[in-house]
């Protein structure tokens, strides 16, 4: 959810609707996309690295492809 927003059903939906400076809350759990565009100035803050993952493949280690560029 972006603070103060909506919720969005992925990450990329959340940073496409956000606006430069705004704040993405993560909650715990396991999100798995690849491929997310950042193309602005924006806080992503999960629960902590053991509470909110985001990964592109559904197994760990077997991604072939970035979560971020």
């Amino acid at each position: 959810c972006v603070v103060g927003g909506a919720c969005h059903p992925s990450l990329q939906a959340a940073i496409n609707a956000a606006s430069a400076g705004d704040t993405i809350e993560l909650g715990a759990g396991v999100d798995t996309e690849a491929g997310i565009v950042i193309s602005k100035n924006l806080t992503i803050r999960g629960q902590g690295a053991a509470q909110s993952i985001v990964q592109a493949d559904a197994n760990p280690n077997t991604a072939t492809d970035r979560v971020f560029s």
